[in-house]
């Protein structure tokens, strides 16, 4: 079996949690915008979401709620070696490993490099030379896992059992976007929104993650480079960041699963070499309000199209689908997908938004009216 490379795993004294000041110093000397200032030490503190033993009625209230999840000791998303009772991190780590050095495939795919996250294309390979070089920089999100090679070692299915999308028409199934997360020590990934609830297993690694309602942001001057034009760089600051009412930040690291509702927008870097799995993911106590904002807002992917322009309506599929499974569908998936959690996530909406806006919402209706029909 494959070693993890000593000069990437970090030491024990690394994986001890540092203090909040000395992890945005180290922060900072790859984002100058996170700079604290030092009278707001203590209001950063009461922002961090710290993570939790895995609980799934936590995660669906929460997922309801639109609150970001963040699991330690997550089960790992791994098949299990022949003979074996079930895979260990490290292991299913060094499989995954050993699987993207020795991939073969000549097809090239685009990354970010450097501090000015240049753009390049580049083979699985050659971006697994790049990412062990501690000197190199350089990240991606675009590596999808559905149908490749990589499948023999994770398991998409435990990634993705509760996910709806997967079953969707093609158009709408495709959001769900499963794809590898690799980044080098000192990657920054620029403020946006995915418009979109997100998993991300971490195998192996460590980034610090800076949330907040992208909507709240833009009031307040922090820019989303989904939803707005940026010249260069997006508008960030964290006298800003740490003044808003939804401002979060969290740290994954190895064995962490975080969950994100899609309405926050994120600023994230990397603190140490990252190898990890991202999705998409729409399931029932999500649905109401994924669909509410995509209607209030328009979905990212829409912006600059006119109602003409859109052949197919994610919003009108998602509301349609999730409706209809939550009545026939089976027991099966509604379990997976926490159809149990129905009413309180009608609950929820009801009180998070007022009966002026939702009235408006015809794809909401349709999920609403599916979930009081419940028995």
């Amino acid at each position: 079996m494959e070693c993890i490379d000593e000069s990437i795993r970090p030491t024990s004294a690394e994986i001890r949690a540092p203090s909040m000041k000395a992890l945005f110093a180290e922060a900072q000397a790859i984002d100058a915008k996170m700079k604290v200032p030092e009278a707001l030490w203590s209001r950063l503190r009461g922002k961090q979401v710290k993570a939790v033993d895995h609980d799934q009625d936590l995660w669906f209230r929460n997922m309801a709620d639109a609150k970001p999840s963040l699991f330690r000791d997550f089960p790992v998303p791994a098949l299990k070696p022949v003979g074996a009772k079930k895979a260990s991190l490290d292991e299913a780590t060094e499989r995954l490993l050993k699987v993207l050095r020795g991939a073969r495939s000549q097809h090239k795919y685009r990354f970010r490099t450097g501090r000015s996250r240049s753009l390049k294309y580049m083979t699985i390979r050659e971006l697994m030379k790049y990412w062990s070089n501690p000197r190199s920089i350089v990240t991606t999100t675009d590596l999808h896992i559905r149908d490749t090679v990589i499948e023999k070692v994770i398991d998409v299915n435990a990634l993705s059992d509760f996910n709806l999308f997967p079953l969707m028409h093609e158009d709408t199934s495709s959001l769900e976007m499963m794809s590898m997360v690799i980044s080098s020590a000192g990657a920054l990934t620029d403020s946006h929104s995915d418009d979109m609830d997100i998993s991300n297993y971490c195998f192996f690694g460590s980034k610090l993650w800076l949330a907040w309602d992208t909507h709240e942001g833009h009031e307040h001057g922090l820019d989303d480079c989904d939803r707005v034009e940026i010249e260069e760089h997006a508008r960030f600051d964290m006298k800003t960041f740490i003044s808003l009412k939804s401002a979060r930040w969290f740290v994954v690291n190895d064995g962490d699963m975080l969950f994100m509702p899609g309405n926050m927008a994120h600023r994230v870097v990397t603190l140490k070499p990252y190898v990890g799995v991202g999705a998409f993911y729409v399931a029932f106590p999500n649905a109401l309000r994924t669909v509410s904002r995509w209607q209030n807002y328009t979905a990212n992917w829409e912006l600059d199209k006119s109602p003409e322009e859109i052949e197919h309506s994610s919003r009108e599929e998602v509301a349609s689908y999730v409706a209809k499974t939550f009545k026939s569908g089976p027991k099966r998936l509604k379990n997976k997908a926490g159809a149990s959690y129905s009413t309180y996530a009608l609950e929820s909406w009801l009180k998070a938004y007022s009966q002026s806006k939702r009235k408006h919402w015809s794809s909401a209706a349709t999920i609403a009216d599916a979930y009081n029909s419940s028995p």
